[in-house]
């Protein structure tokens, strides 16, 4: 690489970084669907459509997530992924959920999916400890206080 294009790299990533982060929308879950052998699927969307099953979710699977925030869609194997739950305290009812990616190509990367309630999150690492996990998986999950 000739020191010109690492200039242009070093111009074009953070601006389509910075363009990315914002024109993502900040999403809440509006609904959560438990299904503890096929896996659990969080509906977000904008505050307004809680109660409502929108077109953007957030699916865990045996095999992986799927991400399906529009317009972002992409699927992350487990093993390339970390749920991070993050709460404002001990006793919050909700928290914000982010997908870690320490292995991205070239520096970690968090990305920010929404605000979650507890009790969906309890049901999807229920789903994670009694589904994925016995089949041998390996997922990685942390709760941490922002």
């Amino acid at each position: 690489m000739t020191r010109n294009s690492l200039i242009a790299l070093a111009i074009v990533v953070p601006g389509a970084v910075a363009t990315w982060f914002f024109l993502q929308p900040d999403y809440v879950q509006t609904s959560c669907d438990i299904d503890e052998n096929h896996g659990v699927a969080i509906w977000m969307g904008q505050s307004s459509e809680i109660g409502k099953r929108t077109g953007n979710d957030i699916e865990f699977q045996i095999n992986g997530v799927v991400v399906n925030l529009s317009p972002i869609f992409h699927f992350e194997d487990w093993k390339d992924v970390e749920l991070v739950m993050e709460y404002s305290n001990n006793e919050s009812n909700h928290g914000v959920l982010r997908l870690r990616h320490p292995q991205a190509p070239f520096w970690e990367r968090t990305e920010t999916i929404g605000t979650i309630q507890r009790s969906c999150w309890e049901a999807v690492k229920k789903y994670l400890g009694a589904q994925v996990r016995k089949k041998g998986i390996v997922v990685h999950v942390s709760e941490k206080l922002m």
